[in-house]
Parts: structure tokens; sequence; C-alpha cells
């Protein structure tokens, strides 16, 4: 199975990578935010550093608790598969009594 068909192949493709290309090529270098991110980025000695990592400390949260909510999930779907409820149709069948 291909991709792209033909024509959108051999007519949008080249156009599309030549475009993103060319966005690429044009994109301003970013600084700071704000005067005060950018006064304390730029301020002597361990400035920099400790704003770099409080950086890198600010954007591992949202993934961490990301990681803790996923982990959950599917830690609950595996357990709910392996113990099935009780009356449900995946369930064993209780024992049959013994006959004497």
């Amino acid at each position: 199975m291909k991709l792209f068909p033909g024509s959108l192949r051999t007519r949008w493709l080249p156009a599309l990578m030549a475009s993103t290309i060319l966005l690429l090529a044009m994109t301003v270098p970013c600084r700071a935010q704000c005067a005060m991110c950018e006064g304390s980025a730029a301020a002597g000695g361990d400035g920099g550093a400790v704003y770099n990592r409080s950086t890198l400390f600010m954007l591992s949260v949202p993934y961490l608790l990301l990681l803790g909510v996923g982990g959950y999930v599917v830690y609950a779907f595996r357990r709910a598969r392996s113990h099935p409820r009780p009356g449900s149709d995946d369930a064993p069948a209780p024992p049959e009594p013994k006959r004497s």
C-alpha cells in the first residue's frame, strides 16, 4: 500500500517539502519571552545555569504526572483482565458441589 497516490506524490509532495524547508530556513532565533527571564539568563555568574535547571524541572513535572496516571491506567486494565469480576461472562464458574 502506497502512502501517497501517484498524482499527490508527483505534484504536491515536492512543493510541500520545498515550502517546509523554506519556512524552516527563515526562522529567527528565539530569545527569552519576557524581560525578567532575559535578565535572569544574562546575569553573570551561575544565574544562567540555575535558570536552565529550573526550566527543565518545570518542563518535567507534567510529563512525570502523565507517566504516573498512564501507568496506573495500564496497571488497572491489566489487573482487571487477569482478575475478572464475579458474575461476568469471563469469570470462571463456581465448582460443582460433590455428590456423595
